[in-house]
């Protein structure tokens, strides 16, 4: 982490804002409302002996050269060609005509055109023929990635007659490790050697990018002025651009005398470079270095595709882990306490992981198999430095020093599934300490920094050993895709599964609503029953007068012709059975009722009446609340009479346990019924739910033995 911060505050500089250029080229800078120069390289009247600057560029091109201009300028605006070409054109030196090949692009509004200061020199010896076997050799080339790399610097370093050429890719952390390197001279080989981010500096690179191609011919070149600007000028895409002191240091400090690069681009990204190196002066032609491109962007293409069959055979392997997880926590409910370890270790064998450990609802797993503070550190961490979508980390001791003591036994590098973006729930698979020896041009670590900050270039490249620890084996793009594509498949199910489980929430509330509204109703029906035969028992009680068998009565409640005591069993198979059809015309649901009575228990009839309706509120109540429909719905009531009390059980077998909590209004009616019959109740949970009354056997009223055996 912190070496990334000094890189990026390495040479701040606009290097591409300029006014001045090499004195190996010509700049000129071209109006098109009237074909005059409005910027000129000083250069120019010292080599043409005359003055360009606010004058018409007839005096130098040919019509025939204005005309290919003039179609640039038009093309161009249709975005029918690159933002920069090459193309010849004939210039007039001295009454003789050259056809020498120049830059052409925009800055701004203003045309530029560009060519090499000693243009009476330039020879066309190109090697037309093994250009192009070259070419087709590469295009139709399926083999190793370094043997191809090698055989395009050993291209290059013959053609453009370099010392030295090399192919350096641009890793992770942004530094160079050289993949290929051909020598013909005292130069030594780079093969294998790794080159720190700083030289070359991140606010750099992103001129690699839109100028693909240069050469520095001579290293100890002049500034030369551009004439008619006060601005510095974007001089981005120009071929002789003055060049940033430190980078020119920075060479010198090699003991190069001239030196070339061909950018690598993919994706829109510098992947890497192709360099060139060599002790004397080097003036091959703009041309050739164009055609050289065309072979890296093939190069660059060939690179692709090499990591696209690479990416697909490992994602097809990857990826049918992937979707056999993804149906494993389909079936868990989205819930990763629901799945087993196995499944996890299979799943992390996808990532060359050596372990995991998870997330779930803000609660670590229960058996965690890495310390608890390595867990919350990574967690304090990921919450403090990490937004974006998934989260790649090879060395955590950038993190936190602290990781240095876990780097060996736990990990040195993790992978992060987010499941949610507050970090409540995620995946982490871990990835061991992978040491080896880096050969580094110079000491990576040794800063020549001054007060700013800025970063001064390397005097030394000697060869330094480096052995890398508290790293894990770097995490690759195709372990990116398939981390990504995990995560969004975990995401997406899970948005899925709550989507769809408030939706069944939505529909149990609405029956539990329609239940309360039809129960709501029976219940009013019960309790008015309930007041009215009290009344009617206070009444005659008071009055003395017996209630003969008379009435519309149901004779089940008339025992003996009177309202004074009801033979039990006879009356709750009758409720029973209304209780059940109620259920079955109400819900759709069918349940059956179990009685185990004495056939000769009695009851009196004030207090028959709150046993109903407790038994008719506990049956309901157990209808309503659970939401687990099975297709053997039971309740069992027993009435057990001992010498001090009487003990009255309710059993079903729901789930309505796990809902209790949404019950309390319920309870709270049966709670008030049995303190009617100055009784205790108790709840508990047995296969079910189980309501036990006890009645104290005073609390019945036992006049004229109410009660018998």
């Amino acid at each position: 982490m912190q070496q990334a911060e000094i890189f990026q505050n390495c040479e701040n500089l606009n290097v591409n804002y300029t006014n001045m250029i090499q004195s190996e080229g010509i700049f000129l800078g071209i109006d098109l409302k009237n074909f005059k120069t409005i910027y000129a390289s000083k250069n120019f009247s010292s080599i043409f002996n005359y003055e360009i600057l606010r004058n018409s560029i007839d005096l130098l091109f040919t019509q025939i050269s204005i005309i290919k201009i003039t179609n640039f300028v038009a093309r161009i605006n249709k975005k029918e060609v690159k933002p920069r070409i090459i193309s010849f054109l004939q210039i007039k030196y001295f009454n003789c005509l050259y056809d020498i090949p120049c830059a052409i692009y925009f800055t701004s509004s203003v045309l530029c055109i560009e060519f090499q200061s000693k243009f009476d020199s330039y020879k066309n010896n190109f090697d037309e023929i093994y250009y192009e076997e070259t070419l087709q050799y590469i295009k139709s080339y399926s083999g190793n990635i370094n043997k191809i790399s090698h055989y395009i610097c050993k291209y290059i370093a013959e053609v453009m007659n370099f010392e030295r050429a090399y192919f350096c890719e641009f890793l992770q952390d942004d530094h160079g490790y050289v993949r290929a390197s051909f020598q013909n001279g005292e130069l030594e080989s780079l093969l294998h050697h790794h080159f720190p981010a700083s030289d070359l500096p991140l606010t750099v690179r992103s001129i690699y990018i839109k100028n693909k191609f240069r050469l520095i011919s001579n290293i100890d070149y002049f500034q030369v002025p551009i004439e008619g600007s006060k601005d510095d000028i974007d001089l981005t895409l120009s071929f002789y651009r003055d060049i940033g002191k430190s980078h020119l240091t920075y060479l010198k400090n090699m003991g190069l005398k001239s030196s070339a690069s061909f950018s690598i681009i993919i994706d829109g990204k510098l992947y890497g470079l192709f360099g060139c190196h060599s002790k004397i002066q080097n003036y091959t032609s703009v041309e050739i270095l164009s055609k050289i491109q065309v072979l890296i962007d093939e190069f660059s293409r060939k690179i692709l595709l090499f990591r696209y069959r690479k990416s697909k055979r490992i994602k097809s392997l990857g990826n049918a882990k992937i979707n056999y997880f993804i149906k494993i926590y389909e079936k868990a409910d989205c819930n990763l306490e629901n799945i087993p370890n196995e499944k996890f270790e299979e799943l992390k064998d996808t990532f060359e992981a050596k372990g995991f450990f998870y997330r779930y609802n803000n609660k670590f797993e229960k058996n965690l198999s890495v310390p608890h503070e390595f867990a919350d550190k990574i967690l304090s961490c990921l919450s403090k430095y990490f937004r974006n979508d998934l989260i790649l980390i090879d060395k955590l001791i950038d993190l936190d020093p602290i990781f240095e003591s876990w780097s060996k036994e736990v990990a040195a590098g993790i992978i992060v599934i987010k499941l949610n973006e507050d970090l409540s729930s995620f995946i982490v698979f871990l990835r061991p300490e992978y040491i080896q020896t880096v050969k580094w041009s110079g000491n990576p670590n040794s800063y020549n920094l001054e007060k700013d900050g800025t970063l001064n270039p390397r005097s030394s490249f000697s060869t330094w050993y480096q052995d890398t620890y508290c790293r894990s084996k770097p995490w690759s793009s195709t372990d990116y895709d398939m981390g990504l594509e995990l995560q969004t498949k975990l995401t997406s199910l899970r948005s899925n599964y709550l989507v769809k489980s408030q939706l069944i929430n939505r529909y149990l509330n609405r029956k539990i609503i329609q239940k309360d509204i039809q129960l709501t109703r029976n219940n009013l029906c019960l309790k008015n029953i309930f007041l009215i035969v009290n009344s009617i028992f206070a009444w005659s009680q008071e009055k003395y007068i017996p209630l003969k068998n008379k009435s519309s009565i149901d004779n089940h409640l008339l025992q003996e012709y009177s309202l004074e005591k009801i033979e039990l069993k006879n009356f709750l198979i009758n409720l029973s059975e209304n209780i059940s059809f109620n259920i079955k015309e109400s819900f759709f649901e069918n349940i059956k009722i179990n009685l185990d009575i004495s056939e000769k228990s009695i009851l009196p009839v004030d207090q028959i009446f709150t046993l109903a309706l407790i038994i008719h509120e506990f049956v309901h109540l157990s209808n309503k609340h659970s939401l687990i429909v099975k297709e053997n719905r039971s309740i069992k009531i027993k009435w057990q009479e001992n010498t001090n009390n009487t003990v009255i059980s309710l059993h079903d077998n729901s789930d309505f346990f796990n809902q209790f909590k949404n019950a309390s209004s319920d309870i709270d009616l049966i709670r008030f019924l049995i303190s009617q019959l100055n009784g205790v109740g108790s709840w508990e949970k047995q296969n079910g739910v189980a309501l036990k009354i006890i009645l104290q056997r005073k609390a019945l009223n036992l006049k004229n033995n109410l009660i018998l055996n």
